[in-house]
């Protein structure tokens, strides 16, 4: 029998409700943890947690915002009373283009609504970080996963405070990787490219038939990404086979960085 991935382990994903935080909880469940998620949709959580149990898997799901250390915090430690451990934390949770935020220039871009991205998408990420690393340092085990974004490295000029918060996250990718190192832990991003996630029917499509065809032609594979090959990267970090890897970004982009940084297919050599 094939050993699973992360048997007997014990996962967080915040934001793990829907999308591709959804894809993660799932498959760290599938691959033998238990796996806490959180989010704000209290019935996306709801649902989450029951596919998992229903599928024989152990889970715990709590409606908070990340932007709340305080309710962080409490959700990390009734996770770790609970199951004992935490060997996998997952910052997922964030606001972006789905989750319709303001798109403008810095110019014409609200105070508030800059503060809103940065609190959810990178501070909240460092409140995770913080807590659930305190326990791993504890441990001398475990690693962290950031879902970063190609934005982080191909700005838009109407989502500056979106491309911002992803950039930071890798480093803080970088220095959590240079100080827990050495205890054991293990800090890794993951940037997804352009990824076709399910979208409730009330939730308008930001993107034009144009802007999701272009996005489709810029990738090297010609093809969107899914939310399940996103979880199959963190799967991979999470587990032992990455156990010497720490403070990098993998890409699961399609090959969209290299038609942004100017490289030929050779396809007008005709």
């Amino acid at each position: 029998m094939t050993k699973l991935l992360l048997e007997n382990q014990v996962a967080i994903v915040t934001g793990g409700g829907k999308g591709i935080g959804r894809a993660i909880a799932m498959r760290l469940a599938r691959e033998g943890a238990a796996v806490a998620i959180c989010g704000r949709d209290a019935g996306a959580i709801e649902m989450t947690v029951a596919e998992i149990t229903e599928m024989g898997g152990r889970a715990l799901g709590r409606t908070l915002d990340v932007a709340d250390c305080v309710a962080v915090d409490a959700f990390v430690a009734e996770t770790h009373a609970m199951f004992s451990r935490i060997d996998v934390l997952v910052n997922n949770a964030a606001l972006t283009a789905m989750s319709n935020i303001g798109f403008a220039p810095v110019p014409d871009l609200a105070v508030d609504e800059w503060r809103r991205v940065v609190d959810i998408n990178l501070s909240g990420a460092f409140y995770a970080a913080r807590s659930a690393g305190r326990i791993m340092r504890e441990q001398r085990s475990g690693s962290i996963i950031t879902i970063s974004s190609v934005h982080a490295h191909v700005p838009n000029a109407l989502t500056p405070h979106y491309d911002a918060t992803k950039a930071g996250l890798e480093a803080l990718t970088r220095s959590l990787a240079l100080y827990f190192g050495r205890f054991g832990v293990r800090v890794n991003a993951v940037a997804p490219g352009p990824i076709v996630e399910e979208r409730p029917e009330s939730a308008p499509d930001v993107y034009s038939p144009e802007m999701r065809e272009s996005q489709r032609r810029s990738t090297a594979l010609g093809r969107f990404g899914r939310p399940t090959e996103v979880a199959a990267a963190v799967a991979f970090l999470a587990s032992d086979e990455a156990s010497y890897i720490t403070g990098t970004t993998l890409l699961v982009d399609g090959g969209f960085l290299l038609r942004h940084e100017g490289m030929s297919d050779g396809s007008e050599a005709g």
